[in-house]
């Protein structure tokens, strides 16, 4: 039925929806016990008309942070976890971090933030939990995606330009006068790291050269021995496939800085004789020796900027919208590539 003017409360929400105030309060105040339609319904009608409760609530507003525990938390992911924390550090909100697998039969997402009663979600690569992105979608609950980017209604996201970065990467190997680069790949449904290889082909074939397939090599199991088993792996493959590769790009900084390992083990010489390069500009690239050159992939930013849209949606009661921003990429020269047989 329709509200009859006067001041907006939880009992004129119930009286319109024709439910209790109760299960209004529930929905509220983010606890369980509610139907996800009912949900959505009192949601919707508390955005409508900008109401919010007038006594403060029990606990600080909780925001869910998912990330994929299927392969260990990376280097990357405690980077965007940095940047959410630091902004919540300086606001009234707590942060549950859900380490979840893809891999197994498990509660949906959707489940487990209401369990948990928060009240917005923050998902880290959202590739890996493709299956529950409509549920949340549709849940009424503020969604942020970092480095992917969803068109359903309701879902936010903080990116990156891989692409651009990828193309700045096998331009200036290129400049070197690099024509044979390898790609090594994991985790092959992340966008990102389908942007990243997309750059690298693109760029090559802009140059006139025909990237072979025998320079990508790609491995997405779970190896035993972790990522140096991996790099090894994935070194003999290119190793019998593309012994005249001269320069090697590894999807991340971790992979990268593996096949870096492996090769010295071997007695290859970099830059001598193979240059390597990356992604993310992680800390520990400066630590090494030779320094990593990679791209520099604003990971800190993407999960500050992910955490404020989150805040600034519920406290202004869903009037805020939640962005759909691109963050630009740089290449970082170091010294782990180098000219091609004095080629320049």
């Amino acid at each position: 039925m329709a509200r009859k003017a006067g001041k907006v409360s939880i009992f004129t929400i119930a009286a319109e929806l024709g439910i209790s105030g109760a299960t209004v309060s529930r929905v509220l105040n983010n606890r369980t016990g509610v139907g996800e339609k009912t949900r959505c319904a009192v949601l919707s009608l508390a955005k409508k008309y900008n109401f919010r409760l007038n006594y403060p609530q029990q606990h600080q507003p909780i925001i869910a942070t998912v990330i994929s525990g299927e392969s260990g938390i990376s280097n990357y992911q405690s980077q965007v976890l940095t940047g959410i924390y630091k902004y919540f550090s300086e606001h009234p909100y707590r942060v549950n971090t859900i380490v979840a697998n893809p891999t197994q039969d498990a509660p949906s997402i959707l489940e487990t933030v209401r369990e948990q009663q928060c009240s917005g979600v923050i998902i880290v690569q959202p590739s890996h939990f493709a299956s529950h992105l409509e549920g949340l979608s549709a849940s009424g609950l503020p969604v942020m995606e970092i480095d992917d980017r969803s068109e359903l209604p309701g879902i936010g996201f903080i990116d990156n330009d891989s692409y651009a970065g990828a193309v700045e990467l096998t331009e200036h190997l290129f400049s070197l006068g690099h024509r044979k680069i390898a790609f090594f790949m994991r985790w092959s449904k992340d966008l990102n790291h389908i942007q990243r290889l997309n750059g690298y082909r693109d760029t090559l074939l802009r140059m006139g050269v025909k990237p072979l397939e025998k320079w990508v090599v790609t491995y997405d199991e779970v190896v035993q021995g972790g990522l140096s088993n991996v790099a090894r792996i994935m070194f003999d493959l290119q190793r019998q496939q593309a012994p005249d590769v001269t320069a090697i790009v590894g999807v991340n900084d971790e992979l990268a800085l593996a096949v870096m390992h492996e090769a010295l083990k071997r007695g290859i010489r970099i830059p001598e004789q193979l240059s390597i390069a990356g992604f993310d500009d992680h800390p520990f690239c400066q630590l090494v020796t030779p320094e990593l050159t990679t791209v520099a992939h604003p990971s800190i930013e993407a999960g500050f900027l992910a955490a404020k849209a989150i805040a600034e949606y519920i406290s202004s009661v869903g009037t805020s919208p939640l962005p759909r921003k691109i963050l630009p990429t740089h290449l970082v020269v170091r010294n782990s590539t180098a000219c091609f047989l004095g080629s320049c």
